[in-house]
């Protein structure tokens, strides 16, 4: 289980991460991060591929994390296109559990 460290009012910041639980993200067009906590509806950030034989993206935190509040978020990756077995369709990762990001005021 990964937890990123990041500070509110930071522009454009990104969290880079491997995704677990397959073999590799070649064939995958698509790939979104949602970030959530309690009470607070969920946000869809944009992710790029940055090794897709060796799982890892990029989450573009972007604008939101300019204004996101202080708080501990939960963050889960989900990617779309034709998966090795030959299926397509939306994957969501983790399957269980979500990685966290805390995010702090600045001087905090």
């Amino acid at each position: 289980m990964t937890t990123w460290n990041r500070v509110q009012g930071d522009t454009n910041d990104v969290l880079t991460g491997e995704v677990g639980g397959i073999d590799s993200l070649v064939g995958i067009g698509a790939v979104v991060a949602h970030i959530w906590r309690t009470g607070v509806a969920p946000v869809t950030l944009s992710c790029a591929i940055v090794d897709a034989p060796n799982r890892v993206v990029r989450v573009l935190l972007g604008d939101w994390i300019t204004t996101a509040e202080p708080a501990v978020w939960s963050v889960e990756v989900q990617a779309t296109g034709l998966w090795s077995d030959g299926t397509t369709g939306p994957r969501t990762f983790p399957a269980r559990g979500c990685q966290f990001l805390r995010v702090r005021a600045q001087g905090a």
